[in-house]
């Protein structure tokens, strides 16, 4: 079975809450991230060459998503963050990672881009480019809170 042809990504971040449970707190954060309507199937680190950076787009309800997903659920009083890296190669595909804590934004984003830069190293290869998105979330009151942050893949 071959996979279905990715011509283009976005990368997206939420936050959510819930005094319910943190599984409640995850489903807001992913529909905070707009993608919360979709079945998300993780993979990892490759951008297939010639795909191009788009802004973020609707995705039909219960449509199969592929999708680099940092993800990370946290109580009350704690600060949570999560990030994606990403660059594009010079033949043209690219490489994407995450990270995720209970540290500031600016943190998850630094270890996600040395994260990349020691995926890069492994490989051989350079990387233009080198982007990061971060989201954080410091949980005040009772309950749960989740931040995402996603690399979505998406074909046609």
């Amino acid at each position: 079975m071959s996979s279905p042809l990715v011509r283009k990504f976005f990368v997206t971040t939420g936050r959510g809450l819930s005094e319910v449970s943190p599984l409640n707190a995850f489903d807001a954060a992913l529909v905070s991230a707009g993608i919360g309507q979709c079945n998300l199937v993780p993979v990892t680190s490759v951008i297939p060459k010639g795909a191009a950076e788009v802004q973020r787009t609707s995705i039909l309800p219960g449509t199969v998503t592929f999708v680099v997903l940092a993800r990370i659920e946290g109580e009350a009083g704690e600060r949570i963050s999560a990030a994606v890296a990403w660059g594009i190669t010079s033949s043209g595909y690219g490489l994407v990672c995450e990270a995720m804590g209970r540290s500031r934004r600016v943190e998850v984003e630094a270890q996600a881009k040395d994260r990349l830069a020691e995926m890069a190293r492994v490989r051989g290869i350079s990387l233009e480019g080198v982007k990061a998105r971060a989201e954080s979330l410091c949980i005040s009151g009772k309950g749960f809170g989740s931040v995402v942050a996603a690399l979505v893949l998406l074909s046609g």
